[in-house]
């Protein structure tokens, strides 16, 4: 099978390697990119480092120094998906590369047990418009998105109460208010 042509055009940015290398070369990159960026760049979407493989597929990260240095992903080809049979093509394509990358997709509802292995994807981005794209953002322990957590009292009761993310509370201690108040008052 012939190489995609925007693989052919990207020169350094060809990857040939095998994926389970491409996370830590494109956070490597990242981190030297995000040295010379501001937070303006950083919140116009100027600072990823890239790559394109063989055939096609776009991967890029950027370290979102305004997000406390997390590491944001984006899977995408220049080929809009139009059909759904496309899009299941597509979602697949995007677990196979997750599965490469060791990294556990979320949906913003459950608690990250691993740092540096869960991450959260993201609404459609403005920028994506016309393309295929999907980006994640990397979460902390106890985070089930950037900066919230949820309760692990309401979890046990069988709801999702989404809170502050508390870093020191890592998975266990994140609390609603209300179960604080219960433990504060059992203490007594």
């Amino acid at each position: 099978m012939p190489n995609h042509p925007l693989f052919e055009k990207a020169g350094a940015a060809q990857w040939t390697a095998p994926l389970s290398e491409l996370l830590p070369e494109l956070r490597r990159r990242a981190f030297r990119i995000a040295k010379l960026k501001n937070d303006e760049d950083r919140k116009n979407d100027k600072d990823w480092a890239w790559i394109v493989l063989p055939r096609g597929a776009v991967i890029s990260a950027r370290i979102r120094g305004d997000m406390d240095m997390r590491t944001e992903l984006r899977i995408a080809r220049a080929e809009p998906v139009t059909d759904e049979k496309q899009q299941a093509k597509w979602d697949h394509e995007v677990g196979v590369f997750l599965k490469h990358f060791s990294i556990i997709g979320t949906d913003g509802t459950v608690t990250c047990e691993k740092n540096g292995r869960e991450y959260m994807e993201q609404p459609r981005h403005a920028n994506d418009t016309g393309k295929t794209a999907t980006r994640f953002i990397e979460l902390r322990l106890g985070e089930v998105q950037p900066g919230k957590a949820s309760c692990r009292d309401c979890e046990r009761e069988g709801r999702l109460t989404i809170i502050t993310w508390w870093p020191m509370g890592g998975v266990d201690k994140q609390e609603c208010d209300e179960h604080r108040a219960r433990l504060a008052g059992a203490r007594r």
